[in-house]
């Protein structure tokens, strides 16, 4: 159910939760928790991916599951993380990365 991880999916599943008679805070509880669940996962068939293909030797396949991070300032060094962007549909690219620091503050936001 990868919908779930669309705010704008989210916000009109509590509001028809809510709709039928369920409580606003039961409605964004259960929301939360599916949410959780569905970032959860992603984020480990993501990383399971980058496992299995250095396992098996697919190395240019692990690579290409990587994104850029320019130094930007001339002097530094480009760096390359892991690319958790699938589990974000609202992210633009244009403005930031999304990585695995960014995943895990999802799911302490979402603790319940």
């Amino acid at each position: 159910m990868k919908k779930i991880l669309s705010e704008e999916f989210q916000n009109e599943l509590v509001e028809n939760l809510i709709e039928a008679g369920i409580s606003e805070y039961e409605a964004k509880s259960l929301c939360n928790k599916r949410y959780k669940e569905e970032l959860k996962k992603g984020a480990l068939e993501i990383l399971n991916k980058i496992i299995n293909f250095i396992k098996e030797d697919k190395i240019k396949e692990a690579e290409g599951m990587l994104a850029l991070s320019p130094a930007g300032d001339g002097y530094g060094f480009d760096n390359y993380f892991i690319d958790f962007s699938s589990l974000f549909p609202e992210h633009d690219e244009c403005f930031s990365s999304i990585d695995i620091r960014d995943v895990l503050r999802k799911l302490k936001d979402n603790e319940e």
